[in-house]
């Protein structure tokens, strides 16, 4: 169950941009969340989870502005074919190939002993406008205490809003005025990187099956099984 509500809001050019936040009693975490609409139709700009209201609350008016300002970007920016995207992307993809194996590697040695399976997951915005995460999480018997024991290295790729700008700096594209799958193709890019990442590690020790999938069934070479659990 979700509970939310607008915490900051501002216009442009015909636009309105604004800032929610909500609440998740699933998760047991707040979310700021940026929109904008635009001819009647609302279109998520980013989500940034916090672990309790007050630090959600601060600096809404940062974030907005910042929205406001990546958003007149996107709109000043050269529309991207199909072919700029992915190499965009997978560029972008490739400067973390190393912070990300050191991310795996302290997951899996911290991996509570009754997990049964690892799943990295592609969150990719349902507005379709580039934006992205990526998250591990555990299948058990219990899958609270499972995923709070990974919480500090669950975040593989955290795309948010800060001060200076998106983080980390990813290829963006108005909705509106592109024809391709943005979706597909951000965890199809996602995918294969994760698949040469994992491939990459050196001495990894994991003796459950992990699995690279798509969040809502996104992505056209997901579910990919990176690991079988054989050691």
């Amino acid at each position: 169950m979700y509970t939310g509500y607008r915490i900051a809001i501002a216009e442009f050019e015909g636009k309105r941009f604004g800032v929610t936040l909500h609440y998740s009693e699933k998760l047991e975490m707040w979310y700021q969340t940026s929109y904008v609409v635009s001819k009647g139709a609302t279109t998520m700009i980013g989500m940034t989870p916090f672990d309790d209201e007050a630090a959600a609350m601060k600096d809404a008016n940062v974030e907005l502005n910042v929205a406001l300002n990546d958003w007149v970007k996107i709109k000043e920016s050269e529309i991207k074919t199909e072919q700029e995207f992915v190499a965009d992307l997978t560029q972008v993809l490739s400067r973390y190939t190393d912070t990300v194996r050191v991310k795996i590697t302290r997951l899996l040695s911290n991996l509570p002993d009754q997990a049964i399976h690892l799943n990295f997951e592609v969150f990719a915005s349902q507005d379709a406008d580039g934006f992205f995460t990526i998250r591990a999480n555990l299948d058990g018997p219990n899958l609270y205490v499972f995923n709070q024991a990974i919480a500090s290295y669950a975040a593989l790729f955290d795309t948010h809003y800060a001060e200076t700008g998106i983080e980390p700096t990813i290829p963006l594209v108005d909705p509106f005025d592109v024809d391709y799958p943005v979706n597909d193709i951000i965890v199809d890019c996602t995918a294969n990187w994760l698949k040469d990442v994992w491939q990459s590690l050196v001495d990894m020790k994991c003796t459950i099956p992990v699995m690279i999938i798509g969040h809502d069934d996104y992505g056209t070479v997901t579910p990919i099984e990176i690991h079988t659990g054989a050691v």
